[in-house]
Protein backbone atom coordinates (compact mmCIF):
# COMPACT_ATOMS: atom_id res chain seq x y z
CA UNK A 1 0.00 0.00 0.00
CA UNK A 2 3.05 2.29 0.41
CA UNK A 3 4.16 1.78 -3.23
CA UNK A 4 1.09 2.06 -5.43
CA UNK A 5 3.08 3.22 -8.49
CA UNK A 6 5.08 -0.02 -8.75
CA UNK A 7 2.08 -2.42 -9.10
CA UNK A 8 -1.22 -2.00 -10.81
CA UNK A 9 -4.58 -2.71 -9.14
CA UNK A 10 -4.70 -6.29 -10.42
CA UNK A 11 -1.18 -6.99 -9.18
CA UNK A 12 -1.98 -5.55 -5.72
CA UNK A 13 -5.15 -7.66 -5.48
CA UNK A 14 -3.21 -10.81 -6.41
CA UNK A 15 -0.49 -10.07 -3.84
CA UNK A 16 -3.08 -9.60 -1.12
CA UNK A 17 -4.70 -12.94 -1.99
CA UNK A 18 -1.32 -14.64 -1.93
CA UNK A 19 -0.52 -13.07 1.46
CA UNK A 20 -3.80 -14.40 2.81
CA UNK A 21 -3.01 -17.87 1.47
CA UNK A 22 0.45 -17.79 3.06
CA UNK A 23 -1.02 -16.68 6.41
CA UNK A 24 -3.59 -19.45 6.24
CA UNK A 25 -0.91 -21.99 5.30
CA UNK A 26 1.34 -20.94 8.19
CA UNK A 27 -1.58 -21.12 10.62
CA UNK A 28 -2.53 -24.54 9.24
CA UNK A 29 1.05 -25.79 9.63
CA UNK A 30 1.11 -24.56 13.24
CA UNK A 31 -2.19 -26.33 14.02
CA UNK A 32 -0.99 -29.51 12.33
CA UNK A 33 2.15 -29.47 14.44
CA UNK A 34 0.06 -29.04 17.60
CA UNK A 35 -2.20 -31.94 16.62
CA UNK A 36 0.84 -34.11 15.84
CA UNK A 37 2.39 -33.22 19.20
CA UNK A 38 -0.79 -34.07 21.09
CA UNK A 39 -1.01 -37.39 19.23
CA UNK A 40 2.56 -38.39 20.07
CA UNK A 41 3.16 -36.99 23.56
CA UNK A 42 1.82 -37.51 27.05
CA UNK A 43 -0.07 -34.34 27.96
CA UNK A 44 0.78 -34.46 31.67
CA UNK A 45 4.55 -35.01 31.54
CA UNK A 46 5.39 -33.88 28.01
CA UNK A 47 7.19 -37.18 27.41
CA UNK A 48 6.74 -39.24 24.23
CA UNK A 49 3.75 -41.57 24.50
CA UNK A 50 3.52 -45.25 23.61
CA UNK A 51 3.02 -44.63 19.87
CA UNK A 52 6.07 -42.35 19.54
CA UNK A 53 8.17 -44.61 21.76
CA UNK A 54 7.45 -47.62 19.53
CA UNK A 55 8.27 -45.57 16.44
CA UNK A 56 11.62 -44.51 17.92
CA UNK A 57 12.28 -48.07 19.07
CA UNK A 58 11.74 -49.28 15.52
CA UNK A 59 14.26 -46.74 14.23
CA UNK A 60 16.78 -47.53 16.98
CA UNK A 61 16.42 -51.28 16.40
CA UNK A 62 17.07 -50.87 12.66
CA UNK A 63 20.13 -48.74 13.40
CA UNK A 64 21.46 -51.25 15.96
CA UNK A 65 20.95 -54.08 13.48
CA UNK A 66 22.92 -52.25 10.80
CA UNK A 67 25.75 -51.39 13.19
CA UNK A 68 25.77 -54.71 15.03
CA UNK A 69 25.15 -53.01 18.38
CA UNK A 70 23.17 -53.98 21.47
CA UNK A 71 20.17 -52.18 22.91
CA UNK A 72 17.70 -52.74 25.71
CA UNK A 73 14.09 -51.83 26.39
CA UNK A 74 13.59 -51.08 30.08
CA UNK A 75 10.09 -50.63 31.51
CA UNK A 76 9.58 -49.11 34.99
CA UNK A 77 6.34 -49.60 36.93
CA UNK A 78 5.42 -47.25 39.79
CA UNK A 79 4.06 -49.79 42.24
CA UNK A 80 0.52 -49.20 43.59
CA UNK A 81 0.27 -45.79 41.95
CA UNK A 82 -3.54 -46.20 41.81
CA UNK A 83 -3.52 -46.35 45.60
CA UNK A 84 -1.87 -42.90 45.73
CA UNK A 85 -4.57 -41.56 43.39
CA UNK A 86 -7.33 -43.10 45.50
CA UNK A 87 -5.86 -41.90 48.79
CA UNK A 88 -4.66 -38.38 47.97
CA UNK A 89 -6.67 -37.59 44.83
CA UNK A 90 -5.81 -37.54 41.12
CA UNK A 91 -4.32 -34.06 41.31
CA UNK A 92 -1.80 -35.27 43.88
CA UNK A 93 -1.02 -38.22 41.61
CA UNK A 94 -0.37 -35.82 38.72
CA UNK A 95 2.04 -33.78 40.85
CA UNK A 96 3.88 -36.93 41.84
CA UNK A 97 4.16 -38.12 38.22
CA UNK A 98 5.71 -34.80 37.18
CA UNK A 99 8.26 -35.07 39.97
CA UNK A 100 9.12 -38.64 38.99
CA UNK A 101 9.45 -37.50 35.37
CA UNK A 102 11.91 -34.78 36.38
CA UNK A 103 13.99 -37.34 38.26
CA UNK A 104 13.99 -39.74 35.28
CA UNK A 105 15.00 -36.96 32.88
CA UNK A 106 17.93 -35.96 35.10
CA UNK A 107 19.25 -39.53 35.21
CA UNK A 108 18.62 -40.78 31.67
CA UNK A 109 21.49 -39.73 29.39
CA UNK A 110 19.39 -39.49 26.22
CA UNK A 111 16.10 -37.92 27.30
CA UNK A 112 14.64 -38.56 23.84
CA UNK A 113 14.69 -42.28 24.66
CA UNK A 114 12.42 -41.78 27.70
CA UNK A 115 8.63 -42.14 27.45
CA UNK A 116 5.50 -42.54 29.55
CA UNK A 117 3.62 -45.44 28.01
CA UNK A 118 0.93 -46.03 30.64
CA UNK A 119 -0.64 -44.43 33.72
CA UNK A 120 2.17 -45.71 35.93
CA UNK A 121 4.72 -47.08 33.44
CA UNK A 122 7.81 -45.34 32.05
CA UNK A 123 9.99 -46.73 29.27
CA UNK A 124 13.64 -46.20 28.30
CA UNK A 125 15.63 -47.27 25.23
CA UNK A 126 19.09 -47.97 26.66
CA UNK A 127 22.09 -48.10 24.30
CA UNK A 128 25.89 -47.93 24.34
CA UNK A 129 26.59 -50.94 26.56
CA UNK A 130 28.57 -54.13 26.17
CA UNK A 131 27.00 -56.54 28.66
CA UNK A 132 23.60 -57.21 30.25
CA UNK A 133 25.13 -56.45 33.65
CA UNK A 134 25.49 -52.81 32.61
CA UNK A 135 21.76 -52.63 31.84
CA UNK A 136 20.94 -54.16 35.23
CA UNK A 137 23.25 -51.66 36.95
CA UNK A 138 21.62 -48.72 35.13
CA UNK A 139 18.10 -50.02 35.85
CA UNK A 140 18.66 -50.71 39.54
CA UNK A 141 20.47 -47.39 39.98
CA UNK A 142 17.51 -45.50 38.50
CA UNK A 143 15.01 -47.52 40.55
CA UNK A 144 16.94 -46.85 43.75
CA UNK A 145 17.14 -43.11 43.05
CA UNK A 146 13.38 -42.93 42.64
CA UNK A 147 12.73 -45.02 45.76
CA UNK A 148 15.26 -43.02 47.81
CA UNK A 149 13.83 -39.64 46.83
CA UNK A 150 11.71 -37.81 49.39
CA UNK A 151 8.58 -37.06 47.40
CA UNK A 152 6.26 -34.64 49.14
CA UNK A 153 2.73 -33.96 47.89
CA UNK A 154 0.52 -31.54 49.81
CA UNK A 155 3.01 -31.72 52.70
CA UNK A 156 2.54 -35.50 52.80
CA UNK A 157 5.71 -37.62 52.42
CA UNK A 158 5.17 -40.44 49.92
CA UNK A 159 7.46 -43.44 49.48
CA UNK A 160 7.64 -44.83 45.96
CA UNK A 161 8.36 -48.45 45.03
CA UNK A 162 9.53 -49.33 41.52
CA UNK A 163 9.70 -52.60 39.59
CA UNK A 164 11.37 -53.06 36.22
CA UNK A 165 11.33 -55.41 33.23
CA UNK A 166 14.10 -55.67 30.63
CA UNK A 167 14.36 -57.15 27.12
CA UNK A 168 17.62 -57.15 25.14
CA UNK A 169 18.28 -56.79 21.42
CA UNK A 170 19.02 -59.01 19.57
CA UNK A 171 18.69 -61.98 21.97
CA UNK A 172 15.09 -61.22 23.05
CA UNK A 173 13.73 -59.93 19.75
CA UNK A 174 14.90 -58.78 16.31
CA UNK A 175 12.16 -56.21 15.80
CA UNK A 176 10.65 -53.44 17.89
CA UNK A 177 7.27 -55.11 18.42
CA UNK A 178 8.74 -58.39 19.70
CA UNK A 179 11.29 -56.60 21.86
CA UNK A 180 8.67 -54.39 23.47
CA UNK A 181 6.27 -57.30 24.02
CA UNK A 182 9.00 -59.29 25.76
CA UNK A 183 9.91 -56.31 27.97
CA UNK A 184 6.24 -56.19 29.01
CA UNK A 185 6.37 -59.91 29.85
CA UNK A 186 9.46 -59.30 32.00
CA UNK A 187 7.71 -56.44 33.79
CA UNK A 188 4.65 -58.61 34.48
CA UNK A 189 6.88 -61.19 36.10
CA UNK A 190 8.54 -58.49 38.23
CA UNK A 191 5.10 -57.28 39.34
CA UNK A 192 4.00 -60.82 40.24
CA UNK A 193 6.94 -61.25 42.60
CA UNK A 194 7.09 -59.95 46.16
CA UNK A 195 9.27 -56.90 46.72
CA UNK A 196 10.79 -54.39 44.33
CA UNK A 197 12.76 -56.27 41.70
CA UNK A 198 14.24 -56.07 38.22
CA UNK A 199 13.33 -58.93 35.90
CA UNK A 200 15.05 -59.88 32.63
CA UNK A 201 13.06 -61.54 29.88
CA UNK A 202 13.56 -65.30 29.50
CA UNK A 203 12.15 -67.49 26.69
CA UNK A 204 9.62 -69.25 28.94
CA UNK A 205 8.07 -65.97 30.11
CA UNK A 206 5.61 -65.74 27.23
CA UNK A 207 4.17 -69.09 28.23
CA UNK A 208 3.83 -67.83 31.82
CA UNK A 209 2.18 -64.61 30.67
CA UNK A 210 -0.23 -66.59 28.49
CA UNK A 211 -1.02 -68.79 31.50
CA UNK A 212 -1.61 -65.70 33.63
CA UNK A 213 -3.93 -64.16 31.02
CA UNK A 214 -5.82 -67.45 30.81
CA UNK A 215 -6.21 -67.49 34.61
CA UNK A 216 -7.52 -63.91 34.59
CA UNK A 217 -10.09 -64.81 31.93
CA UNK A 218 -11.20 -67.91 33.83
CA UNK A 219 -11.57 -65.94 37.07
CA UNK A 220 -13.82 -63.39 35.35
CA UNK A 221 -16.00 -66.28 34.15
CA UNK A 222 -15.88 -67.95 37.58
CA UNK A 223 -17.44 -64.87 39.18
CA UNK A 224 -20.21 -64.72 36.57
CA UNK A 225 -20.90 -68.47 36.82
CA UNK A 226 -20.93 -68.63 40.65
CA UNK A 227 -17.98 -71.02 40.79
CA UNK A 228 -16.65 -69.61 44.07
CA UNK A 229 -17.73 -71.31 47.30
CA UNK A 230 -17.01 -70.83 50.99
CA UNK A 231 -15.61 -73.36 53.41
CA UNK A 232 -15.83 -72.81 57.15
CA UNK A 233 -13.33 -73.58 59.91
CA UNK A 234 -14.40 -73.61 63.58
CA UNK A 235 -12.81 -71.44 66.26
CA UNK A 236 -12.64 -73.24 69.59
CA UNK A 237 -12.62 -71.85 73.13
CA UNK A 238 -9.54 -73.42 74.74
CA UNK A 239 -10.98 -73.36 78.25
CA UNK A 240 -14.29 -75.10 77.45
CA UNK A 241 -13.86 -76.82 74.09
CA UNK A 242 -16.94 -75.03 72.74
CA UNK A 243 -17.07 -73.84 69.14
CA UNK A 244 -17.53 -70.10 69.49
CA UNK A 245 -17.19 -68.92 65.90
CA UNK A 246 -16.29 -69.72 62.30
CA UNK A 247 -13.91 -68.34 59.72
CA UNK A 248 -15.13 -68.23 56.12
CA UNK A 249 -12.45 -69.23 53.60
CA UNK A 250 -12.96 -68.94 49.85
CA UNK A 251 -12.40 -71.80 47.41
CA UNK A 252 -12.77 -71.99 43.63
CA UNK A 253 -14.80 -74.92 42.28
CA UNK A 254 -13.28 -74.94 38.80
CA UNK A 255 -15.23 -77.20 36.39
CA UNK A 256 -11.98 -78.40 34.78
CA UNK A 257 -9.46 -78.58 37.63
CA UNK A 258 -11.78 -79.16 40.59
CA UNK A 259 -11.37 -77.44 43.96
CA UNK A 260 -8.60 -74.81 43.87
CA UNK A 261 -6.90 -73.35 46.95
CA UNK A 262 -7.02 -69.54 47.37
CA UNK A 263 -3.21 -69.33 47.36
CA UNK A 264 -3.37 -70.10 43.61
CA UNK A 265 -5.86 -67.37 42.64
CA UNK A 266 -6.12 -64.67 45.34
CA UNK A 267 -2.99 -62.79 44.10
CA UNK A 268 -4.48 -62.62 40.61
CA UNK A 269 -7.83 -61.44 41.99
CA UNK A 270 -5.98 -58.64 43.78
CA UNK A 271 -3.88 -57.65 40.75
CA UNK A 272 -6.91 -57.49 38.44
CA UNK A 273 -9.23 -55.73 40.89
CA UNK A 274 -11.62 -58.70 40.89
CA UNK A 275 -11.01 -59.01 44.62
CA UNK A 276 -13.47 -56.13 45.12
CA UNK A 277 -16.62 -57.88 43.80
CA UNK A 278 -15.42 -61.28 45.04
CA UNK A 279 -14.77 -59.83 48.51
CA UNK A 280 -18.28 -58.42 48.72
CA UNK A 281 -19.69 -61.76 47.53
CA UNK A 282 -17.85 -63.44 50.43
CA UNK A 283 -19.47 -61.02 52.89
CA UNK A 284 -22.93 -61.68 51.46
CA UNK A 285 -22.44 -65.46 51.65
CA UNK A 286 -21.21 -65.17 55.24
CA UNK A 287 -24.35 -63.18 56.10
CA UNK A 288 -26.55 -65.90 54.58
CA UNK A 289 -24.71 -68.56 56.60
CA UNK A 290 -25.10 -66.42 59.73
CA UNK A 291 -28.83 -66.42 59.09
CA UNK A 292 -28.81 -70.22 58.70
CA UNK A 293 -27.00 -70.59 62.04
CA UNK A 294 -28.98 -67.84 63.80
CA UNK A 295 -30.08 -70.14 66.65
CA UNK A 296 -26.44 -70.81 67.56
CA UNK A 297 -25.47 -67.12 67.37
CA UNK A 298 -22.04 -67.97 65.97
CA UNK A 299 -20.18 -65.01 64.42
CA UNK A 300 -18.53 -65.68 61.07
CA UNK A 301 -15.25 -63.94 60.26
CA UNK A 302 -14.29 -62.92 56.72
CA UNK A 303 -10.95 -61.68 55.45
CA UNK A 304 -10.70 -58.23 53.88
CA UNK A 305 -8.00 -57.45 51.31
CA UNK A 306 -6.04 -54.18 51.08
CA UNK A 307 -7.85 -53.32 47.84
CA UNK A 308 -11.23 -53.59 49.56
CA UNK A 309 -10.23 -51.45 52.53
CA UNK A 310 -8.80 -48.88 50.14
CA UNK A 311 -12.19 -48.33 48.48
CA UNK A 312 -13.67 -44.96 49.42
CA UNK A 313 -17.16 -46.46 49.78
CA UNK A 314 -16.01 -49.61 51.60
CA UNK A 315 -17.86 -48.84 54.83
CA UNK A 316 -21.04 -47.91 52.96
CA UNK A 317 -20.89 -51.17 50.95
CA UNK A 318 -20.52 -53.22 54.15
CA UNK A 319 -23.47 -51.37 55.66
CA UNK A 320 -25.62 -52.20 52.62
CA UNK A 321 -24.73 -55.89 52.83
CA UNK A 322 -25.69 -56.01 56.51
CA UNK A 323 -28.97 -54.22 55.88
CA UNK A 324 -30.08 -56.88 53.38
CA UNK A 325 -30.32 -59.63 56.02
CA UNK A 326 -30.89 -57.73 59.25
CA UNK A 327 -28.58 -56.45 61.97
CA UNK A 328 -29.29 -59.37 64.29
CA UNK A 329 -26.96 -61.47 62.13
CA UNK A 330 -23.43 -60.42 61.42
CA UNK A 331 -20.03 -61.24 60.07
CA UNK A 332 -16.78 -60.11 61.64
CA UNK A 333 -13.75 -58.84 59.75
CA UNK A 334 -10.13 -59.96 59.79
CA UNK A 335 -7.42 -57.68 58.38
CA UNK A 336 -3.67 -58.25 58.33
CA UNK A 337 -1.60 -55.79 60.35
CA UNK A 338 0.40 -54.65 57.30
CA UNK A 339 -2.85 -53.57 55.63
CA UNK A 340 -4.02 -51.60 58.65
CA UNK A 341 -0.71 -49.82 59.15
CA UNK A 342 -0.76 -48.37 55.63
CA UNK A 343 -2.53 -45.00 55.76
CA UNK A 344 -3.29 -45.53 59.44
CA UNK A 345 -5.41 -42.40 60.01
CA UNK A 346 -7.85 -43.13 57.22
CA UNK A 347 -8.09 -46.80 58.17
CA UNK A 348 -8.73 -46.07 61.86
CA UNK A 349 -11.69 -43.91 60.83
CA UNK A 350 -13.12 -46.69 58.65
CA UNK A 351 -12.60 -49.33 61.31
CA UNK A 352 -14.32 -47.20 63.94
CA UNK A 353 -17.34 -46.89 61.66
CA UNK A 354 -17.40 -50.68 61.22
CA UNK A 355 -17.33 -51.16 65.00
CA UNK A 356 -20.39 -48.93 65.34
CA UNK A 357 -22.24 -51.47 63.16
CA UNK A 358 -21.45 -54.22 65.68
CA UNK A 359 -18.63 -55.75 63.63
CA UNK A 360 -15.79 -57.27 65.64
CA UNK A 361 -12.35 -56.60 64.16
CA UNK A 362 -9.35 -58.93 64.28
CA UNK A 363 -5.72 -58.44 63.31
CA UNK A 364 -4.83 -61.52 61.28
CA UNK A 365 -1.33 -63.06 60.94
CA UNK A 366 -0.11 -61.02 63.89
CA UNK A 367 3.65 -61.00 64.34
CA UNK A 368 4.54 -61.02 60.64
CA UNK A 369 4.05 -57.31 59.92
CA UNK A 370 5.66 -54.11 61.13
CA UNK A 371 3.05 -52.54 63.37
CA UNK A 372 4.12 -50.55 66.39
CA UNK A 373 2.47 -50.86 69.79
CA UNK A 374 1.52 -47.18 69.64
CA UNK A 375 -0.49 -47.80 66.47
CA UNK A 376 -2.10 -50.98 67.79
CA UNK A 377 -3.39 -49.02 70.79
CA UNK A 378 -5.21 -46.68 68.38
CA UNK A 379 -7.02 -49.46 66.55
CA UNK A 380 -10.58 -50.44 67.52
CA UNK A 381 -9.74 -54.14 67.42
CA UNK A 382 -11.06 -56.89 69.69
CA UNK A 383 -8.94 -59.88 68.64
CA UNK A 384 -5.34 -60.67 67.77
CA UNK A 385 -4.70 -63.82 65.73
CA UNK A 386 -1.20 -65.21 66.18
CA UNK A 387 0.32 -66.25 62.86
CA UNK A 388 0.52 -70.00 62.28
CA UNK A 389 4.31 -69.93 61.76
CA UNK A 390 4.78 -69.27 65.49
CA UNK A 391 2.39 -72.08 66.42
CA UNK A 392 3.99 -74.64 64.11
CA UNK A 393 7.35 -74.05 65.81
CA UNK A 394 6.02 -73.74 69.34
CA UNK A 395 8.64 -76.19 70.58
CA UNK A 396 11.28 -73.58 69.88
CA UNK A 397 12.07 -71.56 73.01
CA UNK A 398 12.18 -68.34 70.98
CA UNK A 399 8.76 -68.93 69.45
CA UNK A 400 7.32 -69.99 72.78
CA UNK A 401 8.51 -66.74 74.36
CA UNK A 402 7.13 -64.70 71.45
CA UNK A 403 3.70 -66.35 71.73
CA UNK A 404 3.75 -65.87 75.50
CA UNK A 405 4.61 -62.17 75.05
CA UNK A 406 1.86 -61.65 72.44
CA UNK A 407 -0.77 -63.23 74.69
CA UNK A 408 0.38 -61.17 77.68
CA UNK A 409 0.38 -57.97 75.62
CA UNK A 410 -3.07 -58.66 74.16
CA UNK A 411 -4.61 -59.43 77.56
CA UNK A 412 -3.11 -56.26 79.06
CA UNK A 413 -4.95 -54.37 76.28
CA UNK A 414 -8.20 -56.28 76.97
CA UNK A 415 -7.95 -58.15 73.66
CA UNK A 416 -8.76 -61.79 72.95
CA UNK A 417 -6.12 -64.04 71.37
CA UNK A 418 -6.67 -66.70 68.71
CA UNK A 419 -3.93 -69.15 67.68
CA UNK A 420 -4.04 -70.26 64.04
CA UNK A 421 -2.78 -73.52 62.60
CA UNK A 422 -3.12 -75.72 65.70
CA UNK A 423 -2.44 -79.28 64.53
CA UNK A 424 -1.38 -81.29 67.61
CA UNK A 425 -2.69 -81.90 71.14
CA UNK A 426 0.62 -80.71 72.54
CA UNK A 427 0.22 -77.34 70.81
CA UNK A 428 -3.32 -76.98 72.17
CA UNK A 429 -2.17 -77.89 75.67
CA UNK A 430 0.72 -75.42 75.55
CA UNK A 431 -1.56 -72.65 74.33
CA UNK A 432 -4.10 -73.43 77.04
CA UNK A 433 -1.33 -73.27 79.64
CA UNK A 434 -0.26 -69.89 78.23
CA UNK A 435 -3.90 -68.73 78.66
CA UNK A 436 -4.56 -68.32 74.94
CA UNK A 437 -8.30 -67.74 74.51
CA UNK A 438 -9.16 -69.51 71.27
CA UNK A 439 -7.61 -71.57 68.53
CA UNK A 440 -8.39 -73.05 65.15
CA UNK A 441 -6.64 -75.66 63.06
CA UNK A 442 -6.68 -79.20 61.71
CA UNK A 443 -6.59 -80.67 65.24
CA UNK A 444 -10.25 -79.71 65.52
CA UNK A 445 -11.39 -79.44 61.91
CA UNK A 446 -10.13 -78.50 58.50
CA UNK A 447 -12.20 -75.92 56.56
CA UNK A 448 -15.33 -77.73 55.34
CA UNK A 449 -18.28 -76.88 53.03
CA UNK A 450 -21.40 -75.16 54.38
CA UNK A 451 -23.57 -78.28 54.58
CA UNK A 452 -20.86 -80.18 56.44
CA UNK A 453 -20.31 -77.44 59.01
CA UNK A 454 -24.08 -77.31 59.61
CA UNK A 455 -24.13 -81.09 60.27
CA UNK A 456 -21.09 -80.77 62.54
CA UNK A 457 -22.67 -78.01 64.59
CA UNK A 458 -26.05 -79.77 64.73
CA UNK A 459 -24.50 -82.91 66.22
CA UNK A 460 -22.21 -81.09 68.66
CA UNK A 461 -21.26 -77.51 69.38
CA UNK A 462 -18.11 -78.47 71.26
CA UNK A 463 -14.83 -80.32 70.86
CA UNK A 464 -13.93 -83.20 73.13
CA UNK A 465 -12.09 -81.72 76.13
CA UNK A 466 -9.61 -84.62 75.89
CA UNK A 467 -8.18 -83.01 72.78
CA UNK A 468 -7.21 -80.01 74.87
CA UNK A 469 -6.71 -81.10 78.46
CA UNK A 470 -5.19 -84.60 78.17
Amino acid sequence: SETPNIFGEDEVKLLRELAGDVSFALDHIDKTRRVDYIATHDQLTGLPNRALFLDRLMQTTTLAKNKGELLAVVLFDIKRFSYINDTFGRQAGDILLRKITDLFQKNVENSASLARIGPDIFAVIYTNFGHAAEVAKFTDSLREKVMADDFTVYEQAIHISVQAGIALFPSDGLDAETLFSNAEAALKRAKSQHGDITSFYTPNLNAKVAERLSLESRLHKALKRDEFILHYQPKVDLSTGHIIGLEALIRWQDPVNGLISPMHFIPTLEDTGLIIPVGYWVMQEAMHMSTTLREMSLPIAVNVSPEQLRENDFVHSVEEIISTTGKQHRFDIEITESVIMHNIDKNVKKLNELCKMGIELSIDDFGTGFSSLAYIARLPIAVIKIDRTFIQNLNSNDNLEIVKAIISLAHSMKLKVVAEGVETKKQAQQLRFLRCDQCQGYLFSKPVPADEIVRMLSSSSSISPKQITH
